[in-house]
């Protein structure tokens, strides 16, 4: 990928400059005598940027000094393609759930609120940790019918009608 560069400096076979690189993980190996891990950006003998992790150890000598490194790369593109993948699906996911014409949130088992769509934020504030019978209908203990504690007791889906009372008093069906 690099072709045959023996005697060359790394800032000059990976990523084709004439000077080394501002936070060189080899040169902090030598520095600190710590191994280092950092993300790189090379470019291979076609010219094409390539992201890579990189590893570095130190290999002391016999008097407990820094006499080389060794240094591994690994080709990361693949795993950055699925992060970008992942990163936009969880986008439109986001999209969908805040866009839903309904209250939607996700509760504990402590029945606290952990995650809010769009519309109860607006009608019922963040609610973020907060207990859902606090939020939908300002008491201080769960419901006596409760289908998200009856949903973690038998793993089923369990649902009810109710009336809600949002921030400003109005109540809702």
């Amino acid at each position: 990928h690099f072709g045959a560069k023996a005697g060359e400096y790394c800032y000059e076979v990976y990523k084709g400059r004439m000077s080394k690189c501002d936070n060189c993980p080899v040169e902090d190996t030598f520095l600190s005598g710590q191994s280092q891990q950092s993300e790189e950006i090379v470019k291979n003998l076609k010219g094409e940027e390539v992201p890579v992790q990189v590893y570095t150890s130190p290999i002391f000598n016999g008097n407990g000094e820094v006499e080389c490194v060794v240094e591994i790369s690994t080709d990361i593109s693949r795993v950055k393609k699925i992060q970008r993948k992942l990163y936009n699906t969880q986008k439109q996911l986001q999209q969908f759930f805040d866009e839903v014409p309904c209250y939607l949130t996700i509760q504990d088992e402590e029945l606290r609120v952990t995650t809010t769509n769009r519309l109860f934020r607006e009608d019922f504030g963040s609610g973020g940790g907060t207990h859902c019978y606090e939020l939908y209908k300002h008491r201080d203990e769960p419901c006596l019918e409760c289908p998200v504690a009856n949903t973690f007791e038998d793993g089923r889906p369990h649902q009810s009608e109710e009336v809600v009372t949002s921030i400003s008093g109005d109540q809702y069906n």
